[in-house]
């Protein structure tokens, strides 16, 4: 049996590489593998044989460690309680009805997953290696390996955990979710957190932070799984610390087998498989978990725009989600008040600059990176056309969506930065309120143009992001590329004439402290053009929308 997995999985990897290659032939993968390409080439000749003096002294495995608890935290808190584990249709028909074992069928998945993981150690050791002797790159690949094939295990773990919290026992009653061990262990890093606060130097602190006996004990498999990478250098150092993070991994890969009663009736599901495509173990029908109900209410009669609204934002605004989103506000808040009150100095600016760089991702491009619009109704393209809403109609209600879901997260990173004050630490004049009031005034006109350059490129190249929805390698990477390129272009150009309309009023005191009359005329201006641009814009996307059959867009 096992031979006939060996036999299904060579051919799967044959056939998934003929339809890339095969796909090349179309312009807009070849476009996008150069892109890729071209992208990676410019960042292998940044990587110098001598790790820079500054480098070697900040503690790069402290600061590995963290990032994997928080990524890790991050999947517990938000990953949906869906299992990532997916069969195909194929599979569901032939494999769960044949007389293997159910892990052995869960196994098999599992080692479906390793070579994209053994692809990305790789291009990680490529990218961010400093030393690429062959030997050494070679354990630092099987090492990198071993971190990231834990930390797929353990999301996949946690979402079986998670999925099982929502699902009712056999008196019918829901199982409470593990909330004390999860807040026992972030009050613990939270302890050695503030005791490495005060240290003076961002190195010294992190170093003092995982030194800290509680953070130790908290961090302990993550330190096992990590040291591997940073001890390549001898051999024997290097197999004392892959033992360790070898046990770990295979702690997890028991931890997902012993969970397979999950897939239990997935054998009475095959029989009665019809419909083609594939099957995703993320959404059964057969076991769905009760979703919990949307905080949002809606009025049965009322505008289109809100109901457009509605739906869109209603799946982001279910209770258990609104749960964990608080959550992590809280947390995020609690922080940013620990930095400020016991004077951690240097952490406080390295994570105020952190938290500026994301915010100000999100306030360039946020409608592109946060897809609630019509990227994701393209499989519904020909039913969105047949409702008896214009085009401009439809757009608009999925663009509202869109700035409405954007103007929250920059909001949160807003408040985040006052928390931090991190204007005031950066020298802005006026302070960090004087920063966010601008902001709440500015940032309305470019959400709106934000988010029709992101319905436009949904509109006119529907195929270019269809794709992205189930697809990774190369080719995913040149196609994000590619678009938030042209994303930032298009929203540059129809940016600038409001811009040039709310200098010309406002001038050199538009950073300063303007007149109170000619702010309100700037301001004017430049709602006022972007508003007409957005008319303008929305009125002819309507109509081509209207017009692009589904087939013709490359849609099927």
């Amino acid at each position: 049996m096992s031979q006939a997995l060996a036999f299904l999985a060579q051919r799967e990897y044959a056939n998934a590489i003929r339809r890339r290659v095969r796909r090349l032939r179309e312009p807009r993968y070849l476009l996008a593998l150069g892109a890729a390409i071209a992208y990676l080439a410019l960042l292998l000749p940044r990587q110098s044989d001598v790790t820079p003096p500054a480098m070697a002294a900040l503690p790069i495995e402290p600061f590995v460690t963290l990032a994997a608890a928080a990524m890790l935290l991050w999947g517990w808190l938000f990953a949906d309680r869906r299992t990532p584990l997916e069969f195909t249709a194929a599979e569901l028909t032939w494999l769960f009805p044949a007389p293997i074992p159910r892990r052995t069928l869960i196994l098999y998945k599992l080692a479906r997953w390793q070579l994209p993981l053994l692809l990305n150690s790789l291009l990680l050791t490529l990218l961010f290696s400093a030393d690429r002797s062959p030997d050494v790159a070679v354990r630092r690949v099987l090492a990198l390996w071993i971190l990231l094939a834990t930390l797929r295990l353990h999301r996949l773990a946690a979402s079986l955990v998670r999925s099982r919290w929502f699902e009712p026992d056999a008196a019918g009653r829901r199982r409470s979710p593990a909330i004390v061990p999860a807040l026992l262990w972030l009050g613990v890093l939270a302890w050695a957190a503030i005791d490495a606060a005060d240290t003076p130097g961002m190195g010294a602190a992190i170093r003092q932070f995982s030194d800290h006996p509680a953070a130790r004990a908290a961090l302990l498999p993550l330190r096992l799984v990590v040291q591997p990478i940073f001890a390549v250098g001898a051999v024997t150092d290097w197999l004392l610390a892959i033992v360790p993070a070898g046990v770990v991994l295979a702690l997890h890969v028991r931890w997902v087998v012993q969970s397979d009663a999950r897939y239990s009736r997935l054998a009475a599901l095959a029989a009665s498989v019809a419909a083609p495509g594939d099957i995703d173990l993320r959404e059964p029908a057969y076991e769905r978990a009760p979703v919990s109900r949307t905080s949002l209410t809606i009025s049965p009669t009322g505008s289109i725009v809100s109901a457009l609204v509605w739906k869109q934002l209603a799946p982001f605004t279910r209770r258990d989600r609104l749960l964990r989103t608080s959550l992590a506000a809280m947390v995020a808040l609690v922080i940013c008040l620990l930095l400020r009150t016991v004077h951690a100095g240097e952490l406080a600016a390295i994570v105020a600059a952190m938290l500026t760089v994301m915010t100000g991702a999100v306030v360039i491009a946020g409608p592109q990176l946060i897809r609630v619009d019509l990227r994701r109704e393209l499989a519904r393209w020909d039913m969105l056309r047949a409702l008896p809403i214009s085009g401009a109609v439809l757009l608009r209600g999925l663009g509202t969506a869109t700035v409405v879901a954007v103007g929250a997260v920059q909001l949160a990173g807003l408040l985040l930065l006052v928390m931090l004050d991190a204007g005031t630490a950066a020298g802005w004049p006026g302070g960090t309120s004087s920063l966010v009031l601008r902001a709440l005034v500015l940032l309305p006109p470019l959400n709106v143009l934000g988010s029709l350059v992101a319905l436009g490129g949904a509109v006119l190249f529907p195929a270019w992001s269809a794709p992205l929805v189930r697809r990774g390698g190369l080719d995913a990477l040149g196609t994000n590329l590619l678009t938030l390129v042209g994303y930032l272009a298009s929203l540059a150009m129809l940016m600038t004439l409001p811009l040039l309309s709310l200098f010309a009023v406002l001038g050199a005191d538009l950073l300063l402290h303007p007149p109170p009359l000619a702010a309100l005329l700037g301001l004017a201006t430049y709602w006022g053009t972007a508003a007409a641009e957005a008319w303008l814009l929305l009125t002819w996307l309507g109509r081509r929308f209207e017009r692009t059959d589904r087939a013709v867009a490359g849609l099927g």
